[in-house]
């Protein structure tokens, strides 16, 4: 796999101080919710769970037009820095590095249905090899969250009544490199991406199988309609393993397709259902289902409801929960 740290040298990091940044906001949000949870061979548990951000965010503007941001958030759960990162927005675009989600991650919201359920808990079945539970997104998304990267996401391109965004997101340590494009047009949204990147020690990623030494490889194309309240999406991808060899071991065909639904005043729900089928390997298929609601009860306050249920073909071990929480964010 080719090597993409000559790509990021040519960036140069920004810094901001106090002293600089024109404006300084502190926004954040905390959700709790209690889940009641049953395993097909474990059996029944329940508990609490606690999410949330205090975000950081500094910003200037140079004399030649730039805006430079800093970013740092905290988690509100745990007190330990979750993201961070500096950003340069100008006529060229926008270059973010820093340890973050990746700016490819941020593109598809509306053109893949994982993005829209709260995943409260997401069940006690360990994702088999090159599985996220996650459907089509790219497995960068899904193992490298916050790893320090380098990212690059064009301007928006008009094309007539469209528009067109391209990301890139670059993770050296990994030699890893995603790309993204989506196309918005009102009632439709359309994206493609790809990503590889390379391990060359064997790990396993949090809630995850084991990763071995080799190559890795991950795509998507994705759909959304937008009809008034309501908003379809579906996506397919697949992803691969090769050892370092370089014979292909693993193949993985990625499903997921999902509606959400916003017409009753101050409430939205959603249906969304994740496929993952091994076609090399060993025969193996994951399904992960989630129904949920939202309902704002005062502007930054929120109640809501998930059911979640995983399924392995294999073994029919099924793993389903239900659980009711409440957000506030300001």
């Amino acid at each position: 796999m080719r090597n993409v740290l000559l790509a990021t040298t040519a960036l140069v990091a920004v810094s901001v101080t106090a002293a600089q940044a024109a404006d300084l906001s502190i926004t954040g949000s905390h959700q709790t919710a209690y889940w009641a949870q049953d395993n097909s061979l474990t059996g029944d548990t329940d508990g609490m769970q606690a999410d949330g951000n205090i975000k950081f965010k500094a910003t200037t503007t140079t004399d030649s037009g730039l805006t430079v941001t800093g970013f740092t958030s905290v988690g509100s759960h745990t007190g330990g820095e979750e993201d961070s990162y500096v950003q340069v927005v100008g006529d060229f675009g926008t270059i973010m590095l820093g340890g973050a989600d990746a700016i490819t991650d941020g593109m598809d919201g509306g053109i893949t249905a994982a993005s829209a359920q709260k995943g409260i808990d997401t069940g006690t079945i360990v994702p088999p090899m090159l599985m996220s539970a996650n459907g089509a997104r790219l497995s960068t998304h899904s193992y490298f969250d916050g790893d320090v990267k380098a990212n690059y996401l064009t301007p928006k391109i008009s094309l007539g009544s469209a528009d067109v965004q391209i990301g890139v997101t670059a993770n050296p340590a990994m030699d890893g490199l995603a790309t993204q494009f989506v196309v918005n047009a009102g009632f439709l949204s359309f994206g493609y991406g790809f990503d590889e990147f390379t391990r060359t020690a064997a790990a396993t990623p949090t809630g995850h199988t084991q990763q071995g030494i080799g190559d890795y490889t991950s795509s998507m194309l994705g759909l959304g309609v937008n009809l008034g309240a309501v908003s379809v999406r579906f996506a397919d991808g697949d992803a691969e393993y090769k050892t370092v060899a370089g014979v292909s071991t693993n193949k993985v065909d990625r499903t997921e397709y999902g509606i959400v639904y916003s017409g009753m005043a101050d409430t939205s729900m959603y249906w969304t259902v994740s496929e993952e089928k091994e076609t090399q390997a060993a025969a193996e298929t994951f399904t992960v289902t989630h129904i949920g609601a939202t309902y704002d009860i005062a502007p930054g306050v929120s109640v809501f409801a998930e059911n979640g249920v995983q399924e392995l073909k294999s073994t029919g071990e099924n793993s389903s929960y239900n659980a009711v929480g409440m957000s506030f964010s300001w």
